[in-house]
């Protein structure tokens, strides 16, 4: 089918207005009925709905790609804030730890300061460890009997000691003895 005004080629002829109208309704109805036309409109508009599918789907998987990210590294700011957070208290543990030796530690310095140098080694080592082990033992002996110790200084007697103390009225009379 040819879609040229006219039917015969080469030949022009002057139409009027109206017949003008009708050789181009004519021309456009021949071109719509012409198969090859109409498959190539469709095969057209078949092309521009999936390339417009196929952009939405990659702007969607973009999308969901940007989500995910973001969701990832939330979860990994949480876990760096929660190792962070029990670094930190292990970090102050062991502090306060080293702070509590440093205590001991000086406390035992300065009691082998407080023992008496002799001119023997043997022997000053011997009482060095003997008067360690007693100042250790005097220690551990006013810490049992702290409660008692600070009732005598106070002045109080020695029956009124040993029945707020549970304690016989002899026991409360040797630690007396004792820290004296």
């Amino acid at each position: 089918m040819n879609c040229n005004p006219g039917d015969s080629e080469g030949v022009l002829t002057v139409l009027s207005p109206t017949q003008e109208r009708r050789v181009n309704t004519q021309i456009i109805k021949r071109c719509m009925m012409d198969p090859n036309l109409l498959i190539f409109a469709i095969g057209c508009l078949i092309i521009v709905i999936s390339v417009f599918i196929l952009i939405k789907n990659q702007q969607l998987d973009y999308t969901n790609e940007i989500e995910e990210s973001d969701y990832l590294q939330e979860q990994l700011r949480r876990i760096t804030m929660t190792t962070e957070n029990d670094l930190q208290n292990q970090i102050n543990e062991i502090k306060e730890e080293v702070h509590l030796i440093r205590e001991d530690i000086q406390l035992v310095y300065s009691l082998t300061q407080s023992v008496k140098p002799t001119t023997d080694r043997d022997s000053e080592a011997k009482d060095q460890e003997e008067s360690f082990s007693q100042l250790l033992n005097y220690k551990i002996f006013a810490e049992k009997n702290g409660d008692i110790i600070n009732l005598l200084k106070l002045g109080e007697h020695p029956q009124a000691i040993a029945k707020k103390q549970n304690k016989s009225v002899r026991e409360v009379e040797m630690i007396m003895k004792l820290i004296k």
